[in-house]
């Protein structure tokens, strides 16, 4: 799809994606952006995709992007990710009118993330799932995360303006300085996760506001694409160019790493969920 289409599903309008095995990236506009979605279950994968992302439209110029990813491993890992966006979908329904300030959406987001919470820890099987939230207000971004799913801030040159640490142990060496990011890709501790929504002691990380200029992009991903692509290499596919092309680049390269691996190369199939944003 190489042409925008609105979100018409009500007001604030959303978009949803659970359990997707999409060819090619939805592409939307709402709220004074361009957005692209996409989420394909592991190649040779029969069981449930469970990544899980929405866009969610507040109205006034605000929009909230979504990407959850359930627990590998554990039980039930596809339903803790539809959970949690369907209680961030319910909650934004619930204040629509009440969104019009950064306090309001903050709220919206941390409510919404406890009420997912609580659900997960009462299915009783150990599900879990790891989110990055990341609105955008008034040229504004701020994200918030539990987990390893990752937020980046890009601009056009390539310039990286804010990027969310992984919450596990090799994130946090990589945010230390203690080590190189290139070198975490490979580290045999890189799927631990230490904080994830579904867990009694969760806690959600929010960024300080970041400035979102003109041609910036705004990438969340599931561990899908950053297991499989390096961090400049994503950067680069996504600095410049259109959302579409850059979605397809992004798709073709992680799934052609998951099926058919290369020496010196990373590779891990997993399910891949990332958005895609910029202003139009």
């Amino acid at each position: 799809m190489n042409e925008s289409e609105p979100l018409e599903v009500g007001s604030p309008t959303r978009y949803s994606v659970l359990d997707g095995d999409d060819a090619e990236a939805r592409v939307l506009s709402a709220a004074g952006f361009s957005i692209a979605v996409y989420s394909r279950r592991c190649p040779d994968k029969t069981s449930a995709n469970e990544d899980a992302a929405a866009v969610i439209s507040l109205g006034a110029g605000a929009v909230l992007l979504v990407v959850a990813d359930g627990v590998g491993g554990g039980r039930a890992g596809d339903q803790a990710a539809r959970i949690v966006i369907e209680e961030l979908i319910a909650r934004g329904s619930d204040a629509e009118s009440e969104v019009e300030s950064d306090e309001a959406i903050r709220g919206l987001v941390l409510s919404a993330l406890d009420r997912a919470n609580e659900a997960i820890l009462q299915l009783g099987v150990g599900a879990a799932a790891t989110v990055t939230c990341v609105s955008i207000r008034d040229g504004i971004i701020r994200s918030y995360q539990a987990g390893d799913t990752v937020g980046l801030l890009v601009g056009q040159r390539g310039k990286l303006k804010h990027q969310t640490t992984s919450h596990s142990p090799v994130g946090y060496l990589v945010e230390s300085g203690a080590l190189h990011e290139d070198d975490a890709i490979d580290h045999h501790d890189r799927h631990l996760v230490s904080n994830t929504v579904g867990s009694l002691d969760m806690s959600i990380e929010m960024s300080r506001g970041f400035a979102m200029s003109r041609r910036d992009t705004v990438l969340l991903a599931s561990d899908g694409l950053t297991d499989n692509l390096r961090l400049e290499e994503i950067v680069d596919r996504v600095r410049a160019g259109s959302l579409p092309d850059g979605a397809r680049q992004l798709s073709s390269v992680a799934l052609g790493r998951m099926s058919n691996p290369s020496a010196g190369e990373p590779s891990k199939p997993d399910d891949l969920t990332f958005v895609l944003c910029r202003q139009t």
